[in-house]
């Protein structure tokens, strides 16, 4: 039988003493790869053996921009919910009586 003892995680050191599971593929940044592929498709397009992206600075601005582009769309939407309540109130907005036929 396995006991805890025996359960230790393989740890190994990567760039910068980045400490990851070798066998955890969710904490692998390039788990599908498709930075690493893009990465060489622009340096083989561009000749530049120097290029590379960094995931978590794309996703960080990401973040950020959407985080920004949520409160700008949520203040205006308040500003169009105000106009729209004002406008009503001034032209008496539009009233519908429903009735049976007779």
């Amino acid at each position: 039988m396995v006991g805890a003892q025996d359960l230790v995680p393989v740890l190994s050191v990567r760039h910068g003493g980045d400490h990851r599971r070798d066998d955890d593929p969710v904490h692998d940044p390039g788990a599908i790869g498709a930075l690493d592929s893009l990465t060489r498709l622009i340096r083989d397009l561009f000749a530049d053996q120097s290029f590379e992206i960094h995931g978590g600075w794309l996703f960080t601005r990401g973040l950020s921009i959407g985080l920004v582009l949520v409160l700008l769309w949520t203040l205006i939407n308040v500003f169009i919910v105000f106009l729209y309540n004002l406008l009503s109130d001034v032209v008496g907005g539009i009233e519908v009586t429903l009735s049976e036929r007779r």
